[in-house]
């Protein structure tokens, strides 16, 4: 991802015409119009952070200005609510632009002027909610009303407009409208309103801006003041799509004769800059650009330097020729090889950056946060009073991330979770139900411990994030996605929460019922998969054990991986150790049979052949077998030669044992080694 980004940032340092960082360095401003640059990828994929590296490194530098399109503000408005034109996305937004690309910026030939824009704004401000073409207004009315947008034309004013001046432009359209022949018309109070500030505002005067707007769209007729009237009304509620394509030309036209002539060419150093962060939360942000696209391709309209960097989800799309899409793809090991550097990595576990890989698919976001918080723990230069100890892999969701000061801060599991759900309602609630497997055990959990009046509507809600951003697909669970699932399963773990993870996994063992005998059931590799979530290793090798003669060789390496899946955070481990033996019978009670949790294990798998030694060798080599593949399973786990040499030899015996199964087990022994040394946890039975 690291070339992906800095190809993208290279992009647009090209049509800025500056170097991101250092001195200026450069070309000159690209001099044709440029193309909308699209960074798509996933939660988590880094699109925020590129757009603030470019919003930081471009500080006072060019102007720029940065819009979260997810922010309550550019929502759209609730109908009932009769809000004024001025509250409606599209302005709020344009104007949130033109305030950031307008401040004067050192060495860039001074400050942008917004006449066209300002005006439009105006007209819109003043237009009112509900008022029609016949509703006129008493002297009383239209002076009361004028005092009522004070402050919203204030807003809309360059910065260095002062009280007095937006006080004579209050007195100057009193002054005015106060010449019009009562009722005063919406029309001619636009009009006032329009002509105060033109004549308040001295930076305004730039170009003709209400003859700009009356040649704008060659359809309409009238002058520049009729097509502000029209532009007041038709950005009302229900919108106008002429109205919205006037603004957003007003907008890119006062760009344009910001960068044109001379002042271009001797003093602009950089071009403007829009950065838009989640262009997909809300539909003004598809809406302007699609708004520029279309201005852009008018008849005549001629080039602009507007550069705008868009962040969207990885299946947004904006259709057009002038769109220029750079997914952000994941980081991989070499990537994140680099962002380690001041790290010791004979502190960290090994092959760190590929284990990174592995486990958080490369996304940014954790990658980032996994990377600063292992420079933090296994810093290169070691301090002088006493060496650090070596990084646990168990503990490296529990390792502080630096802030900006690098005093440690979160923990790496919620430090990414709340960048990834920060609604805290939510993300709780999803800790609670990642332990379930499916929807039905993720209603059992609603049922137990969601509130009884939210239950249901809690399962939609978390179904619902899930979808939304990208989480419902690459694996089984209820949370199919792998990284998150175990982030969340890690809080539940390590959490103060209520219930605790051992509470979970216990309600979802006891909604399969009791102890199973003869064939393995639908519902029992759940249960089993619980049962050693628990840390009961005992009872499931049994079970396993016991019903491998009979069993269909491909069904029980099935259900051997559903169960190998179950986490291992809150119980010790002790899976290396076991699946390298023991190769005589185990002590009775076998392993973790201490924390085997109420009657969990009572009278089951116990009917065997005891005695047997066929019996109790397949059944060690059971126990082996599932402590390897729960081991190996881990997605913190690298690959262990050792291990896998053991788990290769133990699937090689079993396939001796199994009277119908032989090849399938021999493929078995053959493949999964082989998959996992080449880093692949996927392993599926073969025949």
């Amino acid at each position: 991802m690291l070339h992906a980004r800095d190809d993208l940032l290279h992009l647009v340092e090209h049509y800025v015409g500056l170097k991101l960082k250092g001195g200026r360095g450069g070309s000159p401003p690209h001099r044709g119009t440029p193309p909308i640059i699209l960074a798509a990828g996933g939660r988590g994929g880094g699109k925020s952070a590129v757009l603030a590296e470019l919003s930081g490194g471009y500080r006072n530098r060019a102007p720029r200005a940065l819009a979260d399109i997810s922010l309550a503000r550019y929502s759209p408005p609730v109908p009932d609510l009769g809000r004024p034109p001025s509250g409606m996305p599209l302005p709020q937004l344009l104007h949130d632009l033109k305030s950031g690309l307008g401040p004067e910026v050192r060495g860039n030939g001074g400050r942008i002027n917004f006449p066209r824009l300002a005006i439009a704004l105006v007209a819109i401000e003043c237009w009112g909610a509900d008022r029609g073409d016949d509703t006129g207004l008493t002297l009383d009315q239209a002076r009361e009303e004028l005092r009522a947008r004070r402050a919203a034309i204030a807003a809309i004013a360059p910065p260095e407009t002062d009280a007095r001046a937006i006080d004579k432009w209050t007195a100057a359209a009193i002054t005015i409208v106060s010449g019009n022949a009562m009722p005063i018309p919406a029309s001619a109070f636009v009009r006032a309103a329009v002509d105060a500030y033109l004549g308040t505002i001295p930076t305004a005067r730039h170009g003709d801006p209400v003859g700009w707007h009356g040649r704008f769209d060659p359809k309409l007729r009238g002058d520049g003041y009729d097509a502000l009237d029209m532009l007041g009304q038709g950005l009302g509620p229900g919108g106008d799509t002429r109205a919205e394509r006037a603004l957003a030309g007003a907008f890119l036209a006062d760009l344009r004769a910001g960068y044109s002539g001379p002042a271009w060419l001797s003093n602009r150093a950089a071009s403007p800059l829009v950065l838009l962060d989640n262009v997909a939360a809300h539909p003004v942000g598809n809406r302007f650009l699609e708004l520029v696209l279309d201005c852009r391709a008018l008849p005549g309209a001629g080039r602009d330097p507007l550069v705008v960097v868009a962040c969207g989800p990885e299946e947004y799309h904006l259709a057009g020729k002038a769109v220029r899409r750079m997914p952000l793809v994941p980081l991989t090991a070499s990537d994140i090889d680099y962002l380690l550097d001041g790290a010791n990595h004979r502190l960290l576990p090994p092959d760190f950056a590929k284990l990174t890989e592995r486990f958080t698919g490369g996304m940014p976001l954790a990658v980032d946060a996994l990377a600063r918080a292992a420079k933090l723990a296994a810093p290169r230069d070691r301090p002088r009073t006493g060496d650090l100890a070596k990084v646990d892999r168990r503990q490296l969701l529990n390792l502080p991330v630096p802030g900006a000061d690098r005093a440690p801060g979160l923990p790496v599991a919620a430090f990414v979770l709340e960048q990834l759900i920060p609604d805290t309602r939510m993300r709780e609630r999803l800790v609670t139900l990642s332990s379930a497997r499916d929807r039905d055990e993720a209603r059992k959990l609603a049922q137990t411990y969601l509130p009884e009046d939210s239950a249901a509507s809690g399962l939609d809600a978390a179904e619902e994030i899930l979808q939304v951003n990208g989480w419902a697909d690459g694996g089984d669970g209820f949370v199919p996605d792998p990284f998150l699932r175990v982030l969340l399963l890690h809080e539940l773990a390590v959490g103060p929460t209520s219930p605790s993870s051992a509470q979970v996994h216990r309600t979802l063992r006891d909604h399969y019922g009791g102890d199973r005998s003869g064939a393995l059931l639908a519902g029992e590799p759940s249960r089993l998969y619980h049962c050693l979530s628990l840390g009961d290793v005992s009872y499931v090798a049994r079970r396993l054990s016991d019903l491998f003669a009979g069993s269909n060789a491909k069904g029980w390496l099935n259900v051997l991986l559903t169960i190998a899946a179950a986490p291992c955070l809150d119980v010790p481990d002790g899976r290396w150790d076991a699946a390298l033996g023991p190769r005589e019978e185990p002590a009775e009670g076998g392993l973790l049979d201490d924390l085997a949790l109420d009657d969990a294990t009572d009278g089951a798998g116990r009917d065997g052949a005891p005695g047997d030694p066929a019996h109790d060798e397949v059944q060690r080599t059971v126990t082996r077998l599932l402590n390897a593949a729960w081991y190996l399973h881990d997605p913190l786990v690298a690959p262990d030669e050792k291990v896998i040499e053991q788990l290769g030899d133990d699937l090689q015996f079993l396939a001796g044992k199994h009277v119908y199964g032989n090849r399938v087990l021999k493929t078995a022994a053959r493949e999964w080694p082989a998959r996992l040394r080449d880093w692949r946890q996927d392993w599926k039975p073969t025949i």
